[in-house]
């Protein structure tokens, strides 16, 4: 490296870029001189920002790695909000659409078809009502607990002395001794 306050003139060279592994970062993206090294396509160039591998792994892979076994089991199913709500509403609505249709068309099939499209139909639905529900439940908490958070409290702020009783105690029984 040329130390640009030296007395004397070394060389005349560029100074070379300190190899890193940040060495795209040190290059010079844009001078003014064109160089012939120079790339002129944007694949050759190197990316200005260093955020990762360029090609990211899977990100569904990642998500199917996650999934296990033991997230199907009962005891887990009833841990999640909503999932109770929405399989009772999507079972009620199969029951009542495919014993209307059957009753309707005497076709069984067909009534199959619509009970489970009705199950599907039914539970979705009720699902996104119950989240939607929820969210807004936990908007209305947080936002509770942000005025609360907020709120001025006077009982901090006072003196010992004023937070004394006013009299004594003989003086606050009196009342019922008369």
């Amino acid at each position: 490296m040329v130390w640009p306050f030296n007395k004397k003139e070394e060389s005349k060279e560029e100074p070379k870029p300190v190899e890193s592994s940040s060495s795209s970062i040190q290059q010079t993206r844009r001078s003014s001189a064109p160089r012939s090294e120079q790339p002129l396509l944007l694949e050759d160039t190197e990316p200005r920002f260093n955020n990762g591998p360029a090609n990211p792994i899977n990100p569904l892979k990642q998500a199917v790695d996650t999934i296990k076994a033991d997230d199907f089991k009962p005891t887990s199913l009833v841990k999640i909000p909503c999932l109770r709500e929405a399989l009772m509403t999507g079972i009620s609505a199969l029951g009542v659409l495919g014993a209307v249709i059957f009753i309707a068309q005497k076709n069984a099939s067909k009534a199959v078809n619509w009970g489970v499209g009705g199950f599907l139909l039914g539970s979705t639905v009720s699902w996104e009502q119950c989240r939607s529900k929820r969210r807004k439940e936990q908007a209305f908490a947080a936002k509770a607990r942000e005025v609360v958070a907020n709120k001025e409290k006077p009982m901090l702020h006072k003196r010992d002395d004023e937070l004394k009783e006013s009299g004594s105690r003989e003086e606050a029984r009196s009342w019922w001794k008369r």
